[in-house]
């Protein structure tokens, strides 16, 4: 039959649904041009915000929490209105999520790049509301490229296999993929292996071939995935906020890193872009603040008394959040390498996160109350001073003080199905790794629990907060 070109080739605004909060969708707007995809040597900043929207649209729906059927209505509503056709969510939208699951939705359109044709196949990898895929976030394992975000890409290659073969696509194609958080680094590792695979010549996957050229991979808040330098991945751009704790993870100590070209989002520092990501921010009635991203820096002070105990320094100085996660990524492997987060507190991590539940209001309800149940038991017995005091101390072992107030908290839990042991051996064991560092750098555990500090870190990772500062580039 040849190839069918759409006879409107004119930039379209379409619509999509930024996620907000665990049950809130709000509506924003962006521009789907195909000329976009005529160079993917240089970022685009307008492929970019497209891309998001793509991204953010690859959520599972909050209506799934009553209707799995209705996990992928974004993403369809999405591509649909930009122009594709053979839209297809894979199986997992449709069923409970598992580590190992991966929602991932496909379509195809064809597009004339100067003289050239293409058929554009977009990929959206789901990177919300996907539940105990928590568990892959943190599956690293021994060697190699993270392996939890390995076997998702895998399962990711095969449904891209499966797309083109029953479609019976041929010809040049390109590719455009894109995810949020998880997604951008399984996105990452499949794009790598794109690029990878067609490094002598086009990669041909039966009737249809793909020129290195042709790959588009726009990333966003991802972590990090491979462990090979990133020269030659071109096409694959990563978007990240400095402020967002999740792109610095797994650690660089462990030798992990981005595939392709790392783009910083401006930041809330400067003043200009405060006041216009604030506009949008306030539209969207996500509230920043005052002191955005500069966390209130507390340290300790010894007191001179027999008991050396200390207190928390009431002048407390301000501290950018980017720098402040750095330095707790050093805490944390400090003590530890790959290995040793592998045989100790890889299981049992994967195990909490295990406990995510996409399908209740807040899905993160189970780990929260084990967290506050941990530290609640923790301050009946013992006073904030207290507890820092032992901290400071050389014999302090802080394994055996923690494994009974963490048993404690998953037992009030009352959660079946899970290994309890391995998840507090894991919490002991990354506490008594980084405790030679904290008992050195005392002010990074003061100032993680000082304040309001812990909400603006989760505020960083944002989708919201990623879609104002977008706006600014």
């Amino acid at each position: 039959m040849g190839f069918l070109f759409f006879k409107n080739h004119k930039p379209k605004t379409v619509s999509f649904r930024l996620p907000f909060d665990f049950d809130m969708e709000v509506e924003e707007k962006v521009v789907f041009d195909e000329r976009l995809f005529n160079d993917n040597k240089t970022y685009s900043k307008d492929l970019a915000r497209l891309s998001f929207a793509f991204a953010v649209s690859s959520f599972s729906s909050n209506r799934a929490r009553s209707d799995l059927s209705k996990s992928a209505d974004n993403g369809i509503e999405f591509l649909s209105q930009c122009g594709f056709r053979k839209i297809r969510p894979t199986i997992d939208y449709s069923l409970p999520p598992t580590p190992y699951s991966l929602g991932a939705i496909f379509g195809k359109r064809k597009i004339k790049i100067g003289k050239r044709k293409l058929t554009l196949i977009a990929i959206g990898v789901r990177g919300g509301n996907y539940g105990a895929e928590w568990a892959s976030n943190v599956t690293l394992g021994k060697k190699g490229p993270h392996e939890g975000f390995a076997l998702s890409k895998e399962k990711l290659y095969q449904d891209f296999i499966s797309y083109l073969l029953d479609y019976r696509i041929k010809g040049k194609i390109a590719i455009w993929v894109t995810g949020f958080s998880r997604a951008g680094g399984v996105a990452n590792l499949f794009a790598g292996d794109i690029l990878d695979e067609s490094k002598e010549e086009r990669l041909t996957i039966h009737k249809a071939s793909i020129d290195r050229d042709s790959v588009y991979a726009y990333c966003f808040a991802s972590p990090s995935t491979g462990e090979k330098e990133n020269q030659g991945y071109q096409g694959i751009f990563h978007t990240l906020n400095p402020n967002d704790a999740v792109p610095l993870i797994p650690p660089k100590e462990f030798g992990f890193s981005h595939y392709g070209e790392v783009i910083y989002l401006p930041d809330f520092y400067d003043e200009d872009i405060n006041i216009k990501a604030r506009e949008i921010l306030d539209r969207l009635g996500v509230g920043v603040p005052k002191k955005e991203f500069y966390m209130m820096k507390f340290d300790l002070l010894h007191m001179k008394d027999k008991e050396r105990r200390c207190v928390v320094d009431a002048k407390a100085i301000l501290v950018k959040q980017s720098e402040f996660l750095t330095r707790v990524r050093l805490a944390l492997t400090s003590g530890m390498d790959r290995e040793g987060y592998y045989e100790n507190v890889q299981d049992g991590l994967a195990s909490l996160l295990g406990l995510v539940d996409s399908s209740l209001e807040n899905p993160y309800i189970h780990i929260k109350n084990v967290l506050s149940s941990l530290f609640s038991s923790m301050f009946e017995e013992h006073n904030g001073i207290s507890l820092l005091s032992k901290l400071l101390s050389k014999k302090f072992d802080m394994a055996s003080f923690l494994a009974p107030y963490a048993e404690k908290a998953l037992e009030e839990e009352k959660l079946d199905n899970i290994d309890k042991d391995k998840i507090a051996l894991s919490l002991t064991y990354l506490a008594k790794a980084s405790l030679p560092y904290l008992q050195k750098n005392t002010d990074l555990v003061a100032t993680m629990i000082g304040g309001d500090n812990s909400s603006l870190i989760l505020l960083a990772h944002t989708p919201a907060l990623y879609w104002a500062l977008l706006n600014q580039i």
